[in-house]
């Protein structure tokens, strides 16, 4: 009589050794596909970068103006790091001027226009273009 069970256990023997033998003679091109294969696994799961384009400026007086890339080179956030209390005008496009001391600190100011300080000292500070927002609201 056929013992299905000794089938069963020599066809995963038969596997196992093909298995073995296998491994014992490399392939050259399996390391590759292996490391390809990893590689792939290993960008999948890693945290993507997020570029930000950080310009230090030194702010001057008006006449003198920072104006704001249209685009916000291409990202959907501007924040700007005040090092210390800074007294601006900003020219906002399609709007008018606007008035305030600011900082120190970060602040989220995503519009479009011109940047410069009122008074009579330059002031140090940090133009940053980025994808997530940060610091308070400007407006």
């Amino acid at each position: 009589m056929i013992n299905p069970a000794a089938i069963a256990e020599g066809a995963m023997a038969g596997v196992a050794a093909k298995a073995a033998i296998d491994m014992m003679q490399p392939d050259p091109n399996h390391q590759e596909s292996v490391i390809q294969l990893l590689t792939k696994i290993l960008d999948a799961v890693s945290p993507q970068e997020k570029q930000q384009f950080d310009i230090p400026l030194l702010l001057q007086p008006y006449p003198y103006e920072y104006v704001i890339d249209p685009n916000w080179m291409g990202k959907p956030h501007l924040c700007i790091l005040f090092a210390a209390a800074t007294p601006i005008r900003f020219d906002i496009d399609g709007v008018g001027t606007y008035l305030k001391t600011i900082g120190p600190g970060w602040v989220q100011c995503d519009a479009r226009g011109r940047l410069s300080t009122t008074d009579a000292q330059s002031h140090g500070v940090m133009i940053s273009y980025r994808d997530e927002e940060i610091g308070g609201i400007f407006l």
